[in-house]
């Protein structure tokens, strides 16, 4: 009855519905005397019945909606599309304060260009500073930006001289831009209302000049032509980027595997560079050489010195490491060298085992060996003994 409760009163107008009609149904089912087993389980399937409502309404959540990480999917894309807004809107304005004479505006109204030109700027400016105060905008909100862009260039175009001028090719880049924010059918919406204002400014300036619509319907042309452009190069970008992503949580999984694998060898590793730094080292590695797990990159020299030293013999004169200790209080350690060379880098690789080990495996294979061959020269000489006492 809570859940329901607050739900009601929620700013999401469908979860409120759905609330009420749960509310509504409770109420007529006291107004009839239902027994108190029969409205707890009335309650327990409204209560079940609003969950799925909400869930339902989660998985059918468009695009534009708020994705776990907390970001929308237009946010980054409308930021650079609001910076570039601004930078243009303080270039027509500044066309405007430091060159009345340009071609742009030697045929058209100077009083509307200037009051246009700086409601754009300020416009501009306003939803720039949104982003310095982590401010989110509805999907709703944004589309409605874009079409008051659209309706600013297109006065700025009429103000200039018409649909004609260079002004109007400036709508392409709002409808490219609105077609990549919301692909779909709100991407030809937007390039519908750049073609009904280019239509509208041709009929309006056509009440005093004699024009034809050939131009006004080229713009439209090539407006819908770049929303379906746009449209098809930003889902290929959108998939070509999620299967990067898909890539790089890979890598990223396969580089934790490995680190794992490592970690839980049984074998020392160490990878060491040229200048003999340390860049990684394992668990198994840390224990044979009885240090805690250092901060890498740091020199082989300063965790053991008699390893650094085997080392630089055998870059110089390709000596192979011999058995050492550590320390006096830790087992003895053989040590192995290998090269590996990738992207240009060279490093090498030392295995770390316990010597004394290995020389316990070694002796107990000898034993082996030497209870196998007993075995059969037992089995050889039994034979013939038992056919003699036959």
């Amino acid at each position: 009855m809570l859940l329901l409760l607050q739900e009601l009163f929620s700013p999401d107008h469908s979860n409120a519905k759905a609330s009420q009609k749960c509310l509504w149904i409770m109420l007529f089912s006291v107004a009839f005397g239902m027994e108190k087993r029969d409205w707890v389980t009335e309650q327990r399937g409204c209560v079940a019945w609003f969950r799925l409502h909400t869930i339902k309404k989660e998985i059918n959540m468009p695009h534009s909606s708020i994705t776990p990480s907390g970001t929308t999917s237009w946010w980054s894309p409308f930021k650079v599309y609001a910076h570039y807004r601004w930078v243009l809107s303080a270039l027509l304005l500044s066309l405007f304060v430091f060159d009345h004479s340009s071609d742009v505006m030697s045929n058209g109204d100077i009083r509307l260009y200037f009051i246009t030109a700086l409601g754009f700027f300020v416009l501009a400016s306003a939803t720039v500073s949104l982003f310095y105060f982590n401010t989110l905008l509805s999907d709703r909100t944004v589309l409605i930006t874009i079409a008051l862009d659209l309706a600013f260039i297109i006065i700025l175009a009429h103000a200039s001289g018409g649909v004609t001028q260079n002004l109007s090719i400036l709508m392409v880049v709002t409808v490219a831009a609105g077609s990549i924010l919301f692909p779909g059918r709100k991407g030809l919406f937007v390039a519908a209302i750049a073609t009904l204002l280019v239509l509208a400014e041709r009929f309006l300036f056509n009440m005093s000049h004699q024009q034809g619509y050939i131009e006004p319907g080229l713009l439209g042309t090539v407006f819908f032509a770049t929303s379906l452009l746009s449209q098809n190069i930003a889902r290929r970008l959108g998939e070509a980027e999620t299967q990067a992503n898909v890539a790089t949580a890979h890598l990223a999984d396969l580089k934790n595997l490995n680190h794992l694998i490592i970690q839980r060898m049984q074998t020392g590793i160490l990878v060491v560079d040229i200048a003999q730094q340390v860049q990684l080292i394992n668990a198994s590695a840390c224990h044979l050489l009885g240090i805690e797990p250092p901060l890498c990159p740091i020199p082989l020299a300063q965790i053991s010195p008699v390893l650094s030293q085997q080392i630089t013999r055998w870059l110089a004169h390709q000596e192979l490491p011999k058995p050492f200790h550590n320390h006096h209080a830790l087992p003895e350690i053989k040590a192995s060298v290998a090269r590996n060379q990738e992207q240009g880098q060279e490093n090498i690789l030392i295995f770390l085992d316990d010597y004394g080990r290995l020389t316990q495996q070694v002796q107990l294979l000898k034993l082996k060996s030497l209870a196998r061959l007993t075995a059969s020269i037992a089995h050889e000489i039994r034979n013939p003994l038992g056919a003699i006492s036959h």
